[in-house]
C-alpha cells in the first residue's frame, strides 16, 4: 500500500499549495480536493451531497495511488469532509462519518 499524505486545517490557510509542493518536491502525483470541484461546478453543497462527494474522492485517491510509485499527496481528506457536514448540517452520513475512521 502506498503511503498518503493528506493536508489537514482551515479554510484558506495555503493546504492547496504545500499540497503542490510537496507532490512536486516528492515526484508524487496529487489528489484535488473534489468538494472545492463540486462548489464551483453547483454552487451549493447539500448534505445530501456528502456521500457523492466522499465516495468520489476516495474514488479518485484510490485511482492515483494505484499510479504512484512511493507516495501519494491529497490536498484533503475524508474527516474534513465529515467536519464540514457536521457543522453545516448537524450530522453527518454514518457510512461516510465510518470511513473517515
Amino acid at each position: 500500500m502506498i503511503p498518503r499524505v493528506a493536508i489537514f486545517g482551515p479554510e484558506s490557510t495555503g493546504k492547496t499549495r504545500l499540497a503542490e509542493m510537496l507532490a512536486a518536491h516528492f515526484h508524487a502525483p496529487l489528489v484535488a480536493e473534489y468538494a472545492r470541484e463540486f462548489w464551483d461546478g453547483h454552487g451549493i453543497i447539500t448534505l445530501e451531497d456528502i456521500p457523492g462527494i466522499a465516495r468520489e474522492q476516495w474514488r479518485r485517491e484510490d485511482e492515483l495511488a494505484a499510479q504512484a510509485s512511493r507516495l501519494l499527496v491529497c490536498d484533503t481528506e475524508a474527516l474534513t469532509t465529515v467536519l464540514w457536514s457536521d457543522l453545516l448540517y448537524g450530522t453527518c452520513p454514518g457510512d461516510i462519518r465510518r470511513g473517515a475512521e
